[in-house]
């Protein structure tokens, strides 16, 4: 394949084995052939390398390609997992019940509704945040967000009893939250039992096993640079080497996980791939429009529509619906199925197991609850109060369809899969989509104006810095999800008319003669 301009450019200057570099690429601008082009032009200088992948599907997928040009392609997991060997006798999952079993829960004072199950999850969300995180020691801050993605934040909660609840849970549990954290980790250490998660941590702690990952090679690749955790981000740079990060900034769409942009962390020259080939004009366009309406005003460069290719002998569905939420995806999929149409639900388990612990919550069977969304709610009525209150209307939109009987209808459509045949529509949310492509794409209906943008942003602003960052994904999962498109993309109305108001507004403040505001 013939490399664009951009490509050349950055190719020619990793010729240098020694130059680290960063490359921002818009989606679907060929960063998998820019990368096989370095590594094909260091190769020819006896240049090793290592190809790190978001994930292990991507990792496997990608080994083959990268065939003959000294490059290996793995997950930051299976390096860590290599160098830390003999120390790991036994992978557990880090779950409640792992943190029981451990024996490190210790008796202490819990507020209404804890128990020793519960008091366990909090410990292994606890040390599921440490290890994502760059800090050297489990401290109470670890405990204080692990509570606080369990019960709520005080700060933003509404006033009432689950707000009070909330601050209780953190006042009483995060100081013996913290230790018996610090218990398992060292337990876990002496035994040799760990989460994948705790064995990337120590690789990450112990530099001598750092560089035994990283022994043999030169330059390492780092892919979708812009969702490493920090933990990942300090392995990188403990290993000493140049670093080739590739990523979209305007693609981070996990912050709520403890992702960060790392292309800002790392150094090195930056170049730019702004040609899609996944798709032309009207797409590119629809994705800077979308970019162009955030708050900072979007890139400064803008993505270029070189596509579409062709699509004969494609498999699988021609057409994708992406949601914005679980709740939407039920909805978008009932809708689907009742007009006939084969369709593939993504990650339907999980949203079976979501609609079943609602309805459980409501029927108060609270030992049926398997989802730690809803384990969070005390009551039937706290659902339905977050329903109300809530910022984003995911919570009144799965209220509802268990009121109307919802649970009954799901599992229809799991019948409906089995017998309609070979699926003709994928199904997904925004974060399910990334990485995938359809001829056709259509965002439902939950995709709300940007207005309503704005509005979670603002109040976002005053929660602090990640809150504003989690408020500011809300526009690179619609970015994401539109140039998921190769030919057709559909976008919600009321995503469409905003988007339409809201371009007609900036290009009128970019006239000639509009100089703004006097003063």
């Amino acid at each position: 394949m013939k490399l664009t301009d951009e490509q050349a450019e950055i190719v020619d200057a990793a010729r240098d084995l020694d130059r680290p570099l960063r490359i921002r690429a818009f989606a679907g601008t060929g960063k998998t052939t820019t990368l096989l082009a370095i590594a094909r032009t260091r190769k020819t200088r006896g240049a090793r390398g290592l190809y790190l992948a978001f994930n292990r599907s991507i990792a496997e997928e990608s080994q083959p390609k990268f065939a003959g040009t000294g490059v290996t392609a793995r997950t930051m997991h299976a390096l860590a997992r290599r160098a830390v060997g003999e120390r790991v006798r036994e992978l557990i999952p880090g779950r409640a019940r792992c943190v029981m079993d451990a024996g490190v829960l210790r008796r202490i004072p819990v507020p209404q509704g804890w128990n020793m199950y519960r008091l366990g999850g909090a410990v292994a969300r606890t040390m599921a945040g440490y290890c994502a995180s760059d800090d050297p020691e489990i401290t109470r801050d670890h405990a204080v967000a692990a509570l606080t993605a369990m019960v709520g934040d005080p700060e933003t909660l509404p006033p009432g009893p689950a707000r009070g609840r909330a601050s209780a849970a953190t006042r009483q549990l995060a100081d013996g939250v913290t230790e018996m954290t610090r218990d398992w980790l060292a337990q876990s250490e002496a035994s040799g039992t760990y989460t994948h998660d705790m064995y990337l941590k120590a690789l990450e702690r112990n530099p001598a096993l750092c560089a035994r990952a990283f022994a043999g090679q030169q330059y390492v690749m780092i892919d979708e640079a812009q969702d490493l955790n920090p933990v990942q981000s300090s392995i990188l740079e403990q290993s000493g080497l140049p670093l080739v990060a590739v990523g979209d900034s305007y693609q981070q769409i996990y912050a709520w996980r403890g992702a960060e942009d790392a292309l800002d962390r790392f150094g090195g020259d930056e170049f730019l791939l702004t040609g899609s080939f996944r798709f032309g004009a009207a797409v590119a366009r629809a994705g800077m429009d979308i970019l162009a309406s955030r708050p900072d005003g979007g890139p400064d460069q803008a993505l270029r529509g070189l596509g579409p290719g062709p699509i004969e002998g494609w498999v699988g569905p021609k057409g994708g619906v992406i949601c914005r939420t679980n709740a939407g995806v039920i909805e978008a999929s009932l809708d689907l199925s009742a007009r006939g149409l084969s369709i593939h639900i993504d990650n339907f388990d999980h949203i079976v197991t979501e609609v079943e612990s609602l309805d459980a919550l409501r029927l108060g069977r609270r030992e049926e609850i398997r989802s730690q969304a809803v384990q969070r709610f005390a009551s039937w009525e706290e659902a339905c109060a977050e329903a109300e209150y809530g910022p984003d209307g995911e919570m009144a939109r799965l209220v509802t369809l268990v009121e109307d009987d919802g649970l009954e209808q799901i599992r229809g459509l799991e019948r409906w899969m089995q017998r309609a045949g070979e699926p003709v529509v994928t199904i997904c949310t925004g974060h399910r989509s990334k990485g995938l492509e359809w001829p056709a794409v259509r965002l439902w209906s939950d995709f709300t104006s940007i207005d309503e943008l704005h509005d979670r942003f603002s109040e976002a602003h005053e929660r602090g810095r990640l809150a504003r960052v989690q408020a500011m994904e809300a526009w690179n999962v619609c970015y994401v999800a539109a140039t998921r498109a190769m030919y057709r993309l559909v976008l919600s109305p009321d995503l469409q008319a905003s988007l339409k108001a809201e371009t007609a507004r900036r290009q009128a403040a970019h006239a000639p003669g509009n100089d703004g505001p006097g003063v």
